[in-house]
């Protein structure tokens, strides 16, 4: 295996390739692993014919041709998975949306509401904001009062697909408003430890790509090894990582005498591998299927919602 460092630009990236292909006769490429080099990465690559498996959450950078994978989970997916849970296990009907009015907030909210219809499902209130203090200001229109009658939410579960200081004000100020007994949902933001303070997130569930409390063996056993190596918690963007590069390696010990386009062939029908973040396959695509990882709150710990875990990918969902 040859490292060739990117210098964090896209045209940087591209020399990288270049150098590892034509000095180096690699015959498959894993990375970068930020969304600014990935396109220069990705475009070289595709026009010297070499898969690349892209460690990035840019999911427009498999366009760039037939050689070109991806193998990070999105938020997008993050904000399907909550979606697929909350309707298929809570057997929840009505949703509301609290989501930033960036491009991020419309795209990842919009993920959620066309999974959770998809499903049969409603989302019946939306709201969006310019920066999580002017959450309050638009909190009224999630529910109803009427004169002199207590607070009525026309849903029973509220997505926020923005950091925990938006959830909890959103929640705290909910409930001092009189709007209890509502499901919290949102993304990977929420996997940190401010999560659990102050107990307003109590029950709250979230999908992220990877996490220390999950059960399954490939996670355990990645976990212990990451924390001995570096003497720290490994982060999602390691785990998917470490699965991609276990993805390929399992693939060139059973190619042989394989080329590229051998690879390439190989990679779009993969059946995949358990790994730390989940099961990685592309099966007939270039983005990668995955699973999430659902994650509660439960006092001062970020647990599992089930021994199993994962919700499936949502193109399996039917």
């Amino acid at each position: 295996m040859t490292v060739r460092d990117t210098g964090g630009t896209p045209e940087g990236a591209a020399k990288a390739v270049t150098e590892l292909v034509t000095d180096e006769r690699a015959i498959v490429i894993l990375g970068p692993v930020t969304s600014r080099e990935s396109p220069g990465a990705a475009a070289e690559a595709q026009r010297l014919r070499v898969p690349i498996i892209t460690l990035t959450q840019r999911e427009d950078v498999v366009s760039q041709g037939d050689f070109v994978f991806r193998s990070l989970l999105t938020p997008r997916d993050e904000a399907r998975a909550v979606a697929i849970y909350g309707t298929r296990r809570l057997l929840i009907t009505r949703f509301a949306i609290l989501s930033p009015g960036d491009r991020f907030g419309r795209d990842v909210a919009q993920a959620f509401a066309d999974e959770v219809v998809a499903l049969g499902g409603r989302v019946t209130r939306r709201a969006s904001y310019g920066r999580p203090p002017a959450i309050p200001g638009v909190l009224a229109s999630l529910y109803d009062r009427p004169v002199g009658e207590p607070a009525v939410a026309p849903w029973d579960a509220l997505f926020v697909p923005d950091d925990i200081f938006a959830a909890r004000l959103a929640a705290e100020r909910l409930r001092g408003a009189g709007v209890t007994n509502f499901k919290l949902l949102g993304t990977g933001l929420w996997n940190t430890p401010d999560a659990t303070l102050g107990g307003g997130l109590e029950g709250a569930v979230f999908a992220a790509p990877f996490s220390e409390s999950d059960s399954r063996s490939p996670s355990r056993a990645f976990s212990v090894a990451y924390r001995r190596t570096f003497e720290e918690a490994p982060d999602p963007l390691a785990a998917q990582a470490h699965d991609a590069a276990a993805l390929v390696i399992e693939m060139l010990e059973n190619a042989g005498q394989a080329g590229p386009e051998h690879l390439r062939e190989r990679l779009m029908v993969t059946s995949g591998i358990e790994g730390a973040a989940g099961t990685l396959r592309f099966e007939g695509g270039r983005d990668a299927r995955r699973g999430a990882v659902l994650l509660t709150i439960r006092g001062s710990n970020i647990v599992p919602v089930s021994p199993m875990g994962n919700a499936a990918h949502p193109a399996e969902r039917r």
